[in-house]
């Protein structure tokens, strides 16, 4: 849709029911609170007793379900699981401790991979209140492989539903098929492990059970379950993704890496020193996150809503009901009029004194207006709060500890674009994401050395 809009500008056609825009204005008259949309019926494929916060298409029973888990998510939450985030970081920078050869520099790493064990034990903490080892290399690594290749299969239903229909799905795409089962299955065990176990009572395995007690059979063990795998997958891909796409960039641009080191390591003296308040302080480590996230962006798709009754008027454009339309994230997010040079990492332009042409408080307003990846209004992701803070606390660690760099030869082009790729996947300074529901990556390849 990149490709598209660059070709026939702001509104495309998508198909024959559905318009794709290209600006922040369509964003602010589709997504937020009061408007004549609601989530596009194709969710409903799920099955009633699967629905999930995500997939919920009655506005009356999202709402119900995300008071429940939001209670979660709150700012007392957040600062009660900061402790946990130091604890899993501090296990992910001791698994990727190197071994220095005469250089100083240790071997090329997969960094990639140790994000997504990171944010795989954070969010099964979450969600079951219980430690599962993924850094230290238990059974649940397999997950992240899981999540992923389902999502292959959620992606394809959501464009194709009809393949449901005899379970064509498991014929044709029984790869991902597997791995859902696989998915269910280990969730399910989670929760038998849960059961078992004593904890807090703040995760949101505790927060639904409680409420189905208080409720009866409103909410039964099927739905406890998509709500469980919802927040483990979630959790895992997009908070991974943009771990290492922030490191990816930072070896790409010298002078942001210097920049945040600079101001990382003034503020901590070690890593010891680190803590939730302390990276709330850090603009420019938030400013690399949030650049990174719009140049290779989470969710880079439509977040597709469907016009109600009498239809509803997009950027001017009269939208009948019933059709579908939305933002194209990755076009808008590389849009000149918001983000000029769209396709260079500057972290500045998230600054209002950041010394470039694009810091000045207009600009910096246009650039946040568009910025929404993470959705807004009523379906926004409620756990981006906790996620920024797990990707601060995760880079903020690294760049405390350890100097990075891209690994040395062919090992560091993992993960960048290649001028032999297909379209829009040329730009070896671009951090190559495939949006699969949840985003597919592969890399970067980082080499590390102890900091002196």
């Amino acid at each position: 849709m990149w490709r598209c809009h660059q070709k026939y500008g702001p509104v495309v056609r998508y198909g024959p029911n559905h318009v794709m825009f290209q600006s922040s204005s369509a964003a602010k008259d589709i997504y937020p609170i009061g408007r004549n949309f609601s989530k596009d019926p194709i969710l409903d494929s799920a099955g009633k007793e699967f629905h999930n916060t995500f997939t919920f298409v009655d506005k009356k029973d999202h709402a119900q379900r995300r008071r429940l888990v939001g209670a979660a998510f709150t700012a007392g939450a957040i600062q009660a699981f900061a402790p946990k985030i130091q604890h899993y970081t501090g296990l992910f920078l001791e698994a990727i401790r190197p071994t220095p050869n005469a250089s100083g520099w240790g071997a090329p790493i997969n960094v990639g991979d140790w994000c997504s064990y990171l944010a795989l034990d954070l969010a099964l903490f979450l969600t079951f209140g219980i430690d599962f080892g993924a850094i230290e290399g238990s059974e649940y690594r397999h997950v992240v492989h899981d999540v992923t290749t389902a999502n292959m299969k959620s992606i394809v239903l959501l464009h194709m539903p009809y393949l449901a229909l005899g379970r064509l799905d498991k014929l044709l795409i029984p790869g991902p098929t597997a791995a859902g089962r696989r998915n269910i299955n280990t969730i399910r065990k989670a929760i038998k492990k849960r059961e078992g176990a004593i904890t807090s009572g703040q995760d949101i395995y505790a927060l639904m059970t409680s409420e189905k007690a208080r409720q009866g059979s409103n909410i039964g063990r099927k739905q406890i379950e998509a709500e469980c795998i919802l927040m483990s997958s979630a959790g895992l891909d997009s908070t991974a993704s943009a771990m290492s796409a922030t490191i990816f960039y930072l070896t790409r641009y010298p002078h942001a890496y210097a920049k945040l080191a600079g101001e990382v390591r003034s503020m901590f003296p070690s890593v010891e020193h680190i803590s939730l308040e302390g990276i709330r302080q850090c603009r420019y480590l938030h400013a690399c996150i949030i650049e990174s996230c719009r140049i290779s962006p989470p969710a880079g798709s439509a977040q597709w809503r469907v016009a109600g009754k009498g239809g509803a008027v997009v950027d001017g454009v009269e939208v009948p009901e019933g059709y579908g339309c939305g933002v194209a994230m990755y076009a808008t997010l590389h849009n000149e009029e918001y983000y000029p040079r769209p396709y260079e990492f500057i972290p500045e332009r998230w600054l209002v004194d950041g010394g470039t042409l694009m810091s000045s408080a207009s600009q910096v307003a246009a650039a946040e207006q568009a910025f929404v990846p993470f959705g807004t209004g009523s379906r926004a992701c409620i756990g981006r709060p906790l996620a920024e803070m797990e990707i601060m606390m995760c880079v903020a660690s690294l760049i405390c500890k350890y100097d990075f760099q891209a690994a040395a030869g062919p090992a560091g082009k993992v993960g960048a674009g290649s001028p032999f790729a297909v379209q829009g996947r040329t730009n070896p300074l671009e951090f190559q994401v495939i949006d699969r529901m949840t985003p597919h990556r592969e890399g970067p390849m980082i080499q590390l050395r102890e900091r002196v």
